[in-house]
């Protein structure tokens, strides 16, 4: 159930942003990011989003296997990443093993897709 007791649509998660994917948002020098965003998709649909930096256009889906393993996930986040893709949004997904293994990589990439610097390190 989404907030207030509606029932989501088939194709909104109900995985919280938060845990690694918030640590290595949050730590990576880019701007804050509204956290479980809405978005309004061209067919009047409005979704919720780990992630949002909506000047820049750009969403990180934070995946866990809890929630994104089953094959009706698989389905809705292609469908998620087509529909935001249609309305002007780049997407990143980050998954659980991703997040802990290759931090700094993933923060590079959303720092630089927010129009910040290469690091001298990377």
């Amino acid at each position: 159930m989404a907030a207030g007791g509606t029932r989501r649509p088939p194709w909104q998660a109900e995985e919280p942003a938060g845990g690694e994917g918030a640590a290595i948002v949050l730590r990576g020098g880019a701007p804050e990011p509204r956290l479980n965003a809405p978005v309004r998709l061209a067919g009047g649909e409005t979704i919720e989003v780990d992630f949002l930096w909506e000047c820049q256009r750009f969403v990180v889906e934070a995946d866990s296997r809890d929630f994104h393993a089953t094959d009706v996930a698989f389905i809705r986040d292609r469908w998620r990443d087509r529909e935001l893709m249609r309305v002007g949004y780049a997407t990143l997904r980050v998954s659980h093993q991703e997040a802990e293994s290759e931090s700094a990589a993933i923060a590079e990439t959303i720092r630089l897709r927010l129009g910040g610097e290469p690091s001298r390190y990377a």
